[in-house]
Protein backbone atom coordinates (compact mmCIF):
# COMPACT_ATOMS: atom_id res chain seq x y z
CA UNK A 1 0.00 0.00 0.00
CA UNK A 2 3.04 2.50 0.66
CA UNK A 3 3.04 3.11 -3.37
CA UNK A 4 -0.17 4.37 -3.48
CA UNK A 5 0.97 7.18 -0.72
CA UNK A 6 3.56 9.84 -0.61
CA UNK A 7 6.41 10.23 -3.39
CA UNK A 8 4.87 7.35 -5.30
CA UNK A 9 1.06 8.22 -5.68
CA UNK A 10 0.42 8.50 -9.16
CA UNK A 11 -0.80 11.55 -8.66
CA UNK A 12 2.24 13.59 -7.92
CA UNK A 13 5.40 11.08 -8.93
CA UNK A 14 6.01 13.29 -11.61
CA UNK A 15 6.31 16.10 -9.62
CA UNK A 16 8.16 14.55 -6.34
CA UNK A 17 10.35 11.32 -7.62
CA UNK A 18 12.79 13.65 -9.35
CA UNK A 19 13.53 15.43 -6.39
CA UNK A 20 13.53 11.88 -4.37
CA UNK A 21 16.45 11.01 -6.74
CA UNK A 22 18.08 14.27 -6.73
CA UNK A 23 18.18 14.39 -2.36
CA UNK A 24 19.77 10.48 -2.81
CA UNK A 25 21.83 11.50 -5.45
CA UNK A 26 20.96 8.88 -8.07
CA UNK A 27 20.91 8.53 -11.50
CA UNK A 28 16.94 9.60 -12.71
CA UNK A 29 16.20 6.53 -14.54
CA UNK A 30 15.66 6.72 -18.51
CA UNK A 31 13.25 4.75 -20.51
CA UNK A 32 12.69 1.37 -20.69
CA UNK A 33 13.03 -0.10 -24.20
CA UNK A 34 10.27 -2.14 -25.64
CA UNK A 35 10.62 -5.36 -25.75
CA UNK A 36 8.72 -7.66 -27.95
CA UNK A 37 7.75 -11.17 -28.13
CA UNK A 38 10.28 -12.73 -30.83
CA UNK A 39 13.05 -11.19 -28.70
CA UNK A 40 12.10 -12.12 -25.68
CA UNK A 41 11.63 -15.80 -27.24
CA UNK A 42 15.18 -15.18 -28.55
CA UNK A 43 16.59 -14.88 -25.51
CA UNK A 44 15.14 -17.37 -23.13
CA UNK A 45 13.80 -20.28 -25.43
CA UNK A 46 16.79 -20.24 -27.95
CA UNK A 47 13.85 -20.34 -30.20
CA UNK A 48 13.69 -18.19 -33.61
CA UNK A 49 9.25 -17.93 -33.80
CA UNK A 50 9.87 -16.46 -37.47
CA UNK A 51 11.50 -19.74 -38.71
CA UNK A 52 9.48 -21.91 -40.83
CA UNK A 53 9.61 -25.29 -39.05
CA UNK A 54 8.94 -26.40 -42.59
CA UNK A 55 11.78 -25.28 -44.55
CA UNK A 56 13.57 -22.69 -41.70
CA UNK A 57 13.27 -19.64 -43.67
CA UNK A 58 11.47 -16.91 -42.58
CA UNK A 59 8.14 -17.13 -42.21
CA UNK A 60 5.27 -14.04 -43.38
CA UNK A 61 1.92 -14.65 -41.02
CA UNK A 62 -0.94 -14.78 -42.90
CA UNK A 63 -3.38 -17.28 -40.85
CA UNK A 64 -2.87 -19.02 -37.86
CA UNK A 65 -3.86 -22.57 -37.14
CA UNK A 66 -4.33 -24.26 -34.07
CA UNK A 67 -4.30 -27.52 -32.68
CA UNK A 68 -1.57 -29.33 -35.44
CA UNK A 69 1.60 -30.51 -34.31
CA UNK A 70 4.63 -30.09 -36.44
CA UNK A 71 4.12 -33.23 -37.75
CA UNK A 72 1.07 -32.48 -38.80
CA UNK A 73 2.17 -29.56 -40.19
CA UNK A 74 5.04 -32.01 -41.81
CA UNK A 75 2.15 -33.88 -43.47
CA UNK A 76 -0.32 -31.80 -44.46
CA UNK A 77 2.35 -28.65 -45.67
CA UNK A 78 1.57 -29.47 -49.46
CA UNK A 79 -2.22 -28.80 -48.10
CA UNK A 80 -1.76 -25.83 -46.28
CA UNK A 81 1.01 -23.99 -48.85
CA UNK A 82 -2.28 -23.97 -51.07
CA UNK A 83 -3.99 -22.18 -48.40
CA UNK A 84 -2.07 -19.54 -48.81
CA UNK A 85 -3.87 -15.86 -49.80
CA UNK A 86 -3.76 -14.66 -53.33
CA UNK A 87 -4.80 -11.35 -54.05
CA UNK A 88 -7.44 -11.67 -57.13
Amino acid sequence: MIRYFGFLANRVCGKYLPKVYEALKMATPGPVPKLYFAQMAKAFLNVDPFRCVLCGARMVYTAALSGLTVQGLILNAQAIAQMRYVKP
